[in-house]
Protein backbone atom coordinates (compact mmCIF):
# COMPACT_ATOMS: atom_id res chain seq x y z
CA UNK A 1 0.00 0.00 0.00
CA UNK A 2 1.36 3.43 -0.86
CA UNK A 3 1.80 6.61 1.19
CA UNK A 4 -0.87 8.19 -0.15
CA UNK A 5 -3.96 5.41 0.37
CA UNK A 6 -2.37 5.37 4.07
CA UNK A 7 -3.29 9.08 4.28
CA UNK A 8 -6.43 8.05 2.89
CA UNK A 9 -7.15 5.55 5.54
CA UNK A 10 -5.68 7.81 8.14
CA UNK A 11 -8.15 10.52 7.04
CA UNK A 12 -11.55 8.27 6.84
CA UNK A 13 -10.61 7.16 10.43
CA UNK A 14 -10.30 10.71 11.52
CA UNK A 15 -13.91 11.67 10.02
CA UNK A 16 -15.61 8.80 11.91
CA UNK A 17 -13.58 10.40 15.30
CA UNK A 18 -14.28 13.49 14.59
CA UNK A 19 -18.13 13.28 13.32
CA UNK A 20 -18.42 11.72 17.02
CA UNK A 21 -17.12 14.19 18.87
CA UNK A 22 -18.90 17.29 17.01
CA UNK A 23 -22.27 14.82 17.61
CA UNK A 24 -21.31 14.84 21.20
CA UNK A 25 -20.62 18.48 21.46
CA UNK A 26 -23.18 20.19 18.60
CA UNK A 27 -20.35 21.90 17.16
CA UNK A 28 -19.52 21.73 13.44
CA UNK A 29 -17.07 19.62 11.38
CA UNK A 30 -14.09 21.42 9.66
CA UNK A 31 -11.59 20.44 6.61
CA UNK A 32 -8.75 21.82 8.50
CA UNK A 33 -9.61 20.06 11.88
CA UNK A 34 -9.51 16.46 9.56
CA UNK A 35 -6.42 17.08 7.80
CA UNK A 36 -5.16 17.98 11.39
CA UNK A 37 -6.52 15.00 13.33
CA UNK A 38 -5.35 13.05 9.96
CA UNK A 39 -1.55 14.34 9.05
CA UNK A 40 -2.60 15.19 5.29
CA UNK A 41 -2.67 18.24 3.57
CA UNK A 42 -6.01 20.28 3.71
CA UNK A 43 -5.66 20.37 -0.76
CA UNK A 44 -5.99 16.65 -0.76
CA UNK A 45 -9.82 17.39 0.74
CA UNK A 46 -10.56 19.50 -2.26
CA UNK A 47 -8.73 16.80 -4.96
CA UNK A 48 -5.58 18.67 -5.02
CA UNK A 49 -3.02 16.15 -5.02
CA UNK A 50 -0.69 15.12 -7.66
CA UNK A 51 -1.60 11.37 -8.81
CA UNK A 52 -2.65 10.36 -12.09
CA UNK A 53 -5.21 7.95 -10.27
CA UNK A 54 -8.45 9.63 -10.22
CA UNK A 55 -10.20 7.30 -8.00
CA UNK A 56 -8.36 8.20 -5.33
CA UNK A 57 -8.78 12.24 -5.94
CA UNK A 58 -12.55 11.34 -5.60
CA UNK A 59 -12.03 9.16 -2.70
CA UNK A 60 -10.06 12.72 -0.85
CA UNK A 61 -13.10 14.97 -2.19
CA UNK A 62 -16.16 12.52 -0.92
CA UNK A 63 -14.39 13.02 2.07
CA UNK A 64 -14.31 16.88 1.78
CA UNK A 65 -18.70 16.33 0.83
CA UNK A 66 -19.15 14.21 4.01
CA UNK A 67 -18.07 16.86 6.44
CA UNK A 68 -20.27 19.26 4.35
CA UNK A 69 -23.08 16.73 4.70
CA UNK A 70 -22.02 16.33 8.00
CA UNK A 71 -22.69 20.18 8.63
CA UNK A 72 -25.97 20.63 7.04
CA UNK A 73 -27.72 17.86 8.66
CA UNK A 74 -26.56 19.61 11.94
CA UNK A 75 -27.42 22.77 10.96
CA UNK A 76 -30.84 21.07 10.21
CA UNK A 77 -31.06 19.20 13.22
CA UNK A 78 -30.68 22.59 15.35
CA UNK A 79 -33.15 24.34 13.09
CA UNK A 80 -36.10 21.34 13.71
CA UNK A 81 -35.01 21.76 17.48
CA UNK A 82 -35.52 25.77 16.92
CA UNK A 83 -39.19 25.24 15.99
CA UNK A 84 -39.85 22.73 18.80
CA UNK A 85 -39.12 25.11 20.33
CA UNK A 86 -41.19 28.01 19.55
CA UNK A 87 -44.51 25.78 19.27
CA UNK A 88 -44.17 24.80 23.10
CA UNK A 89 -43.77 28.47 23.95
CA UNK A 90 -47.05 29.31 21.78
Amino acid sequence: MNDSCLKLKRAEHALEQLRSECLRSGKKMAVSQLAKMSGADRKYFYGHLNTPNAELRLRWKRLSDEVKKFNHSLLSSAQAAEVDQLSIKD
